[in-house]
């Protein structure tokens, strides 16, 4: 295995900063100093970017599942990554802003993806790009009407709310995801960057 893969860039969110944007102009350009992920089924399947098919690896199982209590393996984890081949000589990039958690489930597990994390690589380097919090949630809840849900934008954000599909006001605490990331991997490893 190329020591590079564990010692990689993340990219882990928040959603709605801009990140598919810079997996497209940024992180997706060799020149631009960065090496994607290619697993095995990214020779064959060229639909989703390599370092994000991977990233997602650590939510969900093989079956495409999100894994079972006790079910996530460190080793396996490992496992595939013997497997997988950086795309250039770059900064090896795995980029999936759902490892800060969502909103919608509370961000329930945000504090699972940074432990996953910590127990498959050596000493990665942490990007996360945060926004203003009201302008991040309009667009959250803009992403959920149009993804079919009803709510009014206040019973969207009342976690009182029956409906609701769970929305917790402390997922956009930035600070708490910030602090962990830095007690886990060193405050040195941890960039935090505004969206605007």
């Amino acid at each position: 295995m190329d020591p590079r893969i564990l010692n990689p860039l993340i990219h882990i969110g928040y959603q709605k900063t801009g990140s598919s944007w810079l997996r497209e102009h940024i992180f997706n350009r060799p020149d631009r100093g960065f090496s994607r992920f290619a697993t095995p089924e990214d020779h064959i399947n060229r639909g989703v970017a390599p370092g994000k098919r991977f990233a997602q690896k650590f939510f969900r199982n093989p079956d495409g599942e999100l894994y079972a209590i006790g079910e996530f393996s460190p080793a396996k984890m490992r496992e595939m990554l013997a497997q997988c081949e950086l795309t250039d000589s770059g900064v090896p990039l795995l980029s999936w802003e759902r490892l800060a958690g969502h909103p919608d489930t509370g961000g329930f597990l945000s504090k699972v993806m940074c432990e996953r994390l910590a127990l498959v690589f050596d000493s990665p380097k942490i990007f996360l790009a945060i926004r203003e919090q009201k302008a991040l949630i309009a667009a959250y809840y803009i992403d959920y009407l149009l993804m079919g849900g009803t709510l009014s934008l206040d019973d969207y954000i009342d976690p009182s709310c029956t409906n609701s599909p769970r929305f917790r006001k402390r997922f956009f605490l930035f600070h708490n995801l910030i602090s962990m990331y830095q007690d886990t991997f060193g405050k040195e490893n941890v960039l935090v960057l505004p969206y605007e």
